[in-house]
Parts: structure tokens; sequence; C-alpha cells
């Protein structure tokens, strides 16, 4: 029922001829206070109080009535009969109010049942995400063991240890050269991440050339392992060290930073 509804069935309220669920209706607008319903129910309500008192209503005479009905009643055509129906609150109106609460109730669940699936869907592609990365650090790992492998195989191989200084104290690293071919491949671990802007460099120090030699740059995993194959190591006899140290990204021509790593070649 709407608010001109339920002012129109007061009456019907106060004479008790309304079905419950609109008896229902009309009285807890009623409880509710509303100055307006409480006006409207007030005075019906001593309208119907009084109609017990009016006076009782006496026969009409057979005569009267006859005549009345032929005044009335010109060619003797029968009076159009007036059927006056209840004004009924049509049926949409009594169910929209459950059918709106259903839909709300029916939007929050998908609502909460698409919040779901979206939380499920960002675990399962941050799973793809850390299973991608695992993949990716297994692959690399394969290959240094690959490219170390590749160099144990002869017989001239020599195991260089570096070792962390002042500045990374925990760092270390190892490499494996093959005195035969001058390759090798160098690897390090507990290297503090750096930022994207920096990265690690290699260094040969020679006893023959005051400088250290550029060996390539690598960066390191959030667990401090890095690693770099050395091609070529050219005259080698006069190859004393290896160094690292961190250098503007790109690398640099001579280091610029703290020594990180250090090892000498001993036993020649």
């Amino acid at each position: 029922m709407n608010r001109d509804e339920i002012k129109d069935s007061i009456a019907a309220y106060c004479l008790g001829v309304l079905d419950p669920e609109e008896k229902k209706i009309i009285a807890e607008q009623i409880a509710s206070g509303d100055p307006e319903i409480l006006r409207i129910y007030n005075e019906m309500m001593q309208v119907t109080s009084a109609l017990p008192y009016e006076a009782p209503a006496k026969k009409t005479p057979r005569r009267l009535k006859t005549s009345i009905l032929a005044a009335i009643e010109p060619e003797n055509k029968p009076a159009t009969q007036h059927v006056y129906l209840q004004k009924k609150t049509p049926l949409w109106n009594k169910l929209s109010m459950p059918f709106s609460v259903a839909t709300v109730i029916a939007l929050a669940l998908i609502i909460m049942y698409s919040a779901i699936l979206n939380s499920e869907i960002k675990t399962l592609r941050s799973q793809i995400s850390i299973g991608q990365e695992l993949m990716t650090k297994l692959r690399n790992q394969l290959a240094v063991q690959r490219q170390i492998l590749n160099i144990v195989q002869f017989s001239e191989l020599r195991i260089i240890k570096v070792a962390g200084t002042e500045t990374s104290p925990t760092s270390k690293g190892k490499i494996y050269w093959d005195t035969e071919q001058n390759k090798a491949v160098f690897y390090a671990y507990d290297l503090p991440e750096l930022p994207s802007d920096k990265d690690y460099q290699l260094w040969m120090i020679r006893s023959d050339y005051p400088d250290p030699v550029d060996a390539g740059i690598f960066t390191v995993d959030e667990n401090g392992f890095g690693t770099i194959t050395l091609d070529v190591i050219s005259d080698s006899q006069n190859l004393s060290a290896f160094a690292v140290s961190v250098e503007p990204k790109g690398g640099m021509p001579q280091p610029t930073s703290d020594i990180y790593l250090i090892g000498g070649i001993s036993g020649r």
C-alpha cells in the first residue's frame, strides 16, 4: 500500500471490513505515530462510534414506495444497477516489498560470490607468477650447473675462492677455471640486493697491468645469488686475483666503489 491507499483504507479499518493483511498494515501505520494518519484515524473512529446512536430506520409505506419508484423509472425501464467494489490493494504492491528484499539479497549474494571469485583468481595468478619465477630460477641454476660441468670435466681445473670484504663480510663466491681452455664460471651468493640502477661488476687483477680489467656485469636475486661466464681469459699467466664492486647500471671502465668480493690466485 502507498500512503494514499493507507489513508483511504482507515475508514474501512475502523469499520472492521479489511482483510487480515491490510488490517495489519493499517495498524502498523497507526502505531507509528504519524500525525496525519492519527488525525484521520481519530476522525473516522468518532464517526463510526456514533453510528449505533443514529435514529433507527422506519419502514416506508408500500403506497409511497410505489409512487417514488414510478417517478424515478420513466417508461418502465429497469434502473441500471451499479455495483461498487471495495478497492483492493494491487497484488504487485503486496508483492513489491518481499520481492525487493529478495532482489537485494540476491544482488548481495552475487556481489559476495564475485568478490570470492576475484580473490581466488588473484591467488591463482599470484601462484602462477611464483611458479614461473621459480621455473626461471631453476633454469638459471641448471644453466650454471651445466656450465660448471662443461668445465670440471677437464683435468686442468682450478677452483678459486673469493670472500667478502668489510663492505660485505658475509658474501662468498667461487670461480671454476678451466686453465687449459682459459674459460671460467664465476658465481657468488649472499650479496646484497641492489637497486635497479646498479650492477655488480667482476674485475680481473693482473700483475702486468696497473688497473683492473673488466670481466663483465651481473645481478643477483633476492637470495643474493649471481653468476657470470668468462668465455675467454686472455694472457692468464699474469692473472693474480678476481674482485667484485658495485657500479652504475651497465658497468664502468674502472671500479668506482668499494670492493665487495675478492680472491687471489695462488699456487702457480
